[in-house]
This record gives C-alpha cells, structure tokens and sequence, in this order.
C-alpha cells in the first residue's frame, strides 16, 4: 500500500479533479510496474475507485496523465 501525498503531484492533481470535493482517500496502491509497462496508480475512496497512469508522447519525451478506470462503487 502506498501512501497518497507520496504520489507525484501531476497524480495527485488528476486524482483530485476527478472526484468530489467531499470524497476522502481511503486506500492508493501502485501497480504494473515492470520494464516494459507504466505504473498504475490505484486510487480508492468511497465513492470509486481511479485506475490512473502516466504515458509518454512517443519521441517526444513529454509525458501526461491518463486517466484509466472511474468506477462509481456507491
């Protein structure tokens, strides 16, 4: 399990714009790290459950936040 604050800023900052201003971070996780796959970054609240992850503009080295799964779970 990791801790939310420990997660980069650019992940924090799309964790928050995707849920209510209400909704508290329960549990996070990271996930799928290997050589050849990017890290998952797994986000539970109450309310969902964010499956978020940064990927890289082919040559141009210019990563971003891709936001994977927002499951509703209330």
């Amino acid at each position: 399990m990791a801790e939310f604050q420990h997660f980069p800023e650019h992940i924090r900052k799309a964790v928050l714009e995707n849920t209510s201003p209400d909704e508290q971070v329960k549990m996070c996780f990271v996930a799928g790290m290997s050589m050849f796959s990017s890290k998952d970054y797994v986000v539970i609240t109450l309310k969902r459950v964010l499956v978020i992850d940064e990927r890289v503009l082919g040559y141009l080295g210019k990563s971003y936040v891709n936001v994977k799964e927002n499951v509703l779970i209330e």
